[in-house]
């Protein structure tokens, strides 16, 4: 008989997926553990059954790897451990990634499809057990091609939902449009191109499994995504927590009471962030617990460290900070302070140039005609796609100081 032992959540370049993910399995009361690269030493079989790896930069991801982690990685997976890596995590075990499936990233891809599919599913199998309307989530996915014939595919893409975007554009309301808007925007843009291509794989490495989700199982409010992980949890004995969630409230006094009326204040100034991008149309909320921004803003940017913030403050009143861990993460808070003013400040004034420039030229992530503009953001994101500069900086920093009281937490509740 199979042990039942708990998952680990891989936590490095996460951010705003890793949430999902863990409130999606607290949720169903899976027991998880959250690891950071330093960590990974306690990653066997013996101690965990699953090891996710939630979305995000799947290039950040393997940077944060060393040489002796990857091989832990592979070693659980060989030792009869499962790895479930969901979009940019499942592009963590690609050929371009640690190389555990003959699986390789397209170039030529949709790079910016959002919302709901219709997939074509593999019925039979347990994961999707209890599944009747095969609708789910995708959030920014990779295009796989599979070059090794045994790996399974579990489903793939069939349609777009009617709420669905293809970059900043309504897919519902292009039909008959997408050679033009393509040409424009210079990227892949009709979801036609993605019909039948693979986006839930099933592979085998040893004597473990692996397996490649594109699908966005984490979705907050996602009823068929959540039956996924639940069929998941059943099929490979991971163990369940008490209902231990209600926590007595917290006093907040001393340091913890003044690192919370900080973080307070600069959880309000995010929050206006988003207000000034709301009112000049450069964001809107399209979900409860998602934003659509314009192409060419660095959106999901920002939603990171405003979602992390908005944890943070519902995190320190539920848990009593022992002093030392207090005057850690007090410190390292303190060495981004000043940092962090500087970079709402500037992206106030970077967010209305943006605005004035979209009136006169089409804008990409680094591409501008406004010298000004493109040395503020430079500064600021750094020229990668997948972000650098301050916010970097800035953003390792927070979630360095998130994952510790998230740790906490999840040790109290579990």
């Amino acid at each position: 008989m199979k042990r039942v032992l708990p998952a680990a959540i891989f936590w490095n370049e996460s951010h705003l997926w890793g949430i999902w993910l863990y409130k999606a399995l607290r949720k169903l009361k899976i027991k998880v553990e959250l690891l950071s690269v330093e960590e990974l030493e306690t990653l066997t079989p013996n101690n965990y059954s699953v090891f996710f790896i939630p979305g995000g930069w799947s290039s950040n991801k393997l940077k944060a790897l060393d040489e002796e982690s990857k091989k832990r990685i592979r070693n659980f997976i060989e030792g009869g451990g499962v790895y479930f890596g969901i979009c940019g995590g499942a592009g963590l075990a690609t050929e371009e990634g640690l190389g555990l499936v003959e699986v390789k990233k397209n170039k030529n891809r949709v790079p910016g499809y959002s919302g709901t599919f219709l997939a074509l599913i593999e019925k039979t199998h347990p994961l999707f057990k209890g599944i009747k309307q095969p609708i789910f989530y995708l959030f920014y996915p990779p295009d796989f091609e599979i070059k090794d014939k045994s790996i399974k595919v579990l489903a793939s893409f069939l349609k777009p939902g009617k709420d669905a975007f293809s970059s900043d554009l309504p897919v519902v309301d292009f039909e008959g449009f997408w050679e033009e808007v393509e040409a424009f925007y210079e990227i892949a843009l009709n979801p036609e191109r993605m019909k039948y291509k693979p986006l839930f794989m099933e592979s085998e490495l040893g004597k473990g499994k692996i397996y490649l989700s594109l699908i966005h199982v984490d979705t907050p409010r996602d009823k068929n995504g959540a039956k996924i992980l639940e069929n998941l949890s059943f099929l490979h004995s991971i163990s369940k927590v008490s209902n231990k969630e209600n926590l007595s409230r917290v006093e907040l006094k001393g340091l913890q009471k003044t690192f919370f009326i900080n973080l307070q204040s600069f959880a309000q100034s995010l929050n206006n962030l988003i207000l000034l991008a709301e009112r000049n149309f450069l964001f809107y909320k399209r979900y409860p617990f998602l934003y659509q921004w314009r192409r060419g803003i660095r959106g999901l940017e920002y939603l990171n460290l405003w979602v992390i913030f908005k944890e943070l403050l519902e995190l320190l009143p539920k848990v009593k900070l022992s002093e030392d861990l207090l005057k850690v993460l007090w410190e390292k808070f303190l060495e981004i302070f000043s940092k962090l003013q500087y970079f709402l400040e500037s992206s106030s004034f970077l967010l209305i140039k943006e605005r004035l420039r979209l009136n006169k030229e089409k804008l990409t992530y680094k591409d501008t005609q406004d010298e000004e503009l493109k040395n503020l953001r430079k500064e600021l994101f750094g020229e990668s796609k997948s972000y650098g500069g301050l916010y970097k900086e800035i953003l390792d920093t927070m979630d360095y100081i998130f994952l510790k009281i998230l740790k906490e937490y999840n040790n109290l509740t579990s």
